[in-house]
């Protein structure tokens, strides 16, 4: 019986993947030199550690890559073969089973003593036998196995070898490297271009043309080993994480992508539970993130670290796993696509164009169910529009959870964004949008709201408290916003807020911060000349605020700072008396990493700033702080 895998689209005949054996014509190799010898040179070293006599070196990279080839080429190499005793090959695949992968070690070593009784005590004690003070060098191939006693239960006759026998294991994912413990982990690497066409030339001549015009998910499985290995990859995600990778089939190949950034779209999009063991969203998020990673379906981006970036064929595993239910458009060209879309169309992404009108939306704002409309940004730096009579249609979904906007010239919003209920993740970043309506203040399931570089916004909603869901208040570089508005201390789920801006008589003072009690990462505190009570500054308990990393304390009008500088008669004047104060009760908790205080007007600092207690401080600055006589002691 065929061993057959369904994942309810599609079925993918696991069976008929050959196993795979130690030869190779090493002519048909191209690229792998560097990484063949760094293997070699492990293998031939006797100085790696050995917790139980035997030391494992591991192949981990993507479906297809070439892991199996790279391990064939290190198994044949002479110097391999004469370094040790014995050499065996053993292909696992995704069923790790300790009595059929003993079996097939025990026969290619000796295959006399081979069983036919169903004893892994029996087989492993031959098996033993064999190994016992030799030193030998044993591949698994293509192990897909993370239980650590399944792993033992395997590996208990291999102690009984000589010292510095080595384990070569391919996989894919870093779990399986971490439970056999290897000592060293190569990542393998695509080919370079010139590689990969060495490659094509090498079995036909015309198969260049062919490749580069051609789908591989239109391939015949038959002709294609690549299909149904990343398919295979896909089947073993947990079904959290398969809707999670289905979703990175909005973005477009090469596209770069934050960690946060898509931790807050499965948020948005209700794949991350908040009861999931009993762990936050945003620690679950980071967890699926570094999972997508170990499997090597996610990679690090070679410009920034701090971004990922998944291979053109797992983005095409990714949208051949989104089905009907997501769509990427392409075409930049606007007035051109009249593309028509199902209704069971739910999430929609699209490359941004230089102006997006009805000729190119109209058709996806008519899908009834649409969750996501999500404009991809390969430039923050063009001018951009949309059209007004599109943003009204979309404002007409009702089922719109995620909604972006980002970096299009829209100065303000219809009030009819109030009617999307459902909305938990709204972007305007990058836009010119100068007041939030106020009907924003009735979208309670909000999670999420993007103003990043909105150097025109003047105004949030008045009450902007009703939002009690509201988890991220991304507002960086928003230096034009004059206030933030009363009750903002309702909020009391933020987590994220980038910058708050004391108001006077009419607006929030620092006392709001006393129930934001999970706030982390940056913040910045700006017009702290409005603080008039130093009671306000000691009722924020910023030294509860345990999760920051970086805090700024600014008061922005720098101008009365130089005005009176050298003029001895207006240090004590009461306002700069209240600013000591308000600094003095301003002191975070120690763990703080950053401290910026600019424009502040005291002729000293509180005897906090600098202290040893402050152990994690690893940046300290002054901006503007003209009156001050002396620095204080850091450190001492």
């Amino acid at each position: 019986m065929k061993n057959v895998i369904s994942d309810g689209k599609s079925r993918i005949n696991v069976g008929q993947r050959l196993p795979t054996t130690s030869l190779v014509n090493e002519a048909d190799v191209y690229g792998r030199k560097k990484d063949k010898e760094a293997i070699v040179e492990l293998l031939l070293r006797d100085d790696l550690r050995a917790d139980d006599g035997f030391s494992v070196i591991s192949i981990k990279g993507l479906g297809g890559v070439g892991k199996t080839t790279l391990a064939q080429l290190v198994n044949k190499d002479d110097r391999v073969q004469r370094h040790f005793q014995i050499k065996t090959w053993t292909c696992v695949f995704e069923d790790f089973d300790a009595f059929r992968v003993s079996k097939s070690i025990l026969n290619s070593i000796a295959s006399d003593q081979c069983t036919d009784k169903d004893d892994l005590n029996l087989l492993q004690e031959k098996l033993k036998k064999q190994l016992s003070g030799k030193k030998f060098l044993l591949v698994l191939d293509d192990v897909w196995n993370e239980n650590y006693n399944s792993w033992r239960a395997l590996s208990c006759p291999f102690g009984a070898g000589a010292s510095r026998s080595k384990i070569v294991v391919t996989h894919r994912n870093q779990g399986v490297a971490e439970t056999m413990r290897a000592v060293s982990t190569k990542t393998l690497k695509e080919l370079s271009d010139d590689d990969c066409l060495c490659v094509l030339i090498q079995h036909s001549l015309g198969a260049r043309e062919f490749v580069l015009n051609a789908n591989i998910w239109d391939l015949q499985e038959d002709k294609c080993d690549i299909v149904p290995a990343l398919r295979v990859s896909y089947h073993f995600l947990p079904p959290q994480l398969k809707q999670c990778f289905a979703y990175i089939s909005l973005f477009p190949k090469d596209y770069e992508f934050e960690e946060e950034e898509i931790i807050l779209l499965w948020t948005a999009e209700g794949f991350l539970d908040q009861e999931y063991n009993g762990r936050k969203m945003e620690d679950l998020g980071r967890e699926f993130v570094r999972e997508l990673h170990s499997r090597s379906l996610f990679q690090l981006s070679s410009k920034d670290t701090s971004r990922f970036v998944m291979h053109d064929l797992i983005n095409d595993l990714a949208r051949w796993a989104a089905g009907e239910l997501y769509f990427r458009m392409e075409d930049t060209l606007a007035g051109e696509n009249r593309q028509k879309f199902s209704q069971s169309l739910r999430h929609f992404s699209y490359i941004r164009g230089q102006y997006d009108g009805e000729k190119r939306l109209k058709s996806v704002s008519d899908v009834e169910h649409l969750r996501t409309f999500l404009p991809v940004n390969l430039s923050d730096y063009r001018r951009n529009y949309l059209a007004w009579s599109v943003l009204q249609r979309l404002l007409n979904l009702p089922r719109l959870r995620v909604l972006s906007l980002r970096g299009y010239h829209i100065s303000k919003l219809p009030n009819e964004i109030g009617n999307l209920k459902h909305l938990r993740f709204l972007n305007l970043s990058r836009t010119n949008i100068q007041i939030l309506p106020e009907s924003i203040n009735s979208l309670y399931n909000l999670h999420t709201i993007l103003l990043e570089d909105c150097r025109r916004l003047k105004k949030l909603c008045k009450n902007m408290g009703n939002l009690t869901k509201l988890h991220h208040l991304r507002n960086p570089n928003v230096d034009s916003l004059e206030e933030m508005p009363k009750g903002f201390g309702k909020l009391t789920c933020l987590l994220t807020l980038c910058r708050f801006v004391v108001g006077k008589d009419s607006g929030s003072g620092l006392r709001e911060f006393k129930s934001l009690m999970h706030l982390q990462g940056t913040l910045q505190i700006s017009k702290l000349e409005n603080v008039k009570d130093v009671g306000d500054a000691s009722e924020a308990q910023l030294n509860t605020k345990v999760n920051l990393k970086a805090l700024l304390l600014e008061w922005r009008d720098w101008n009365r700072v130089n005005q009176r500088r050298g003029n001895l008669s207006d240090v004590m004047e009461p306002d700069f008396k209240i600013e000591i104060r308000v600094l003095d009760m301003l002191k975070p908790h120690q763990k703080l990493e950053e401290l910026t205080i600019a424009g502040y007007g005291g002729t000293k600092f509180p005897t906090w700033v600098g202290d040893s207690s402050f152990s994690k401080l690893v940046l300290l600055r002054f901006e503007g702080c003209g009156m001050c006589t002396f620095l204080p002691s850091v450190g001492f």
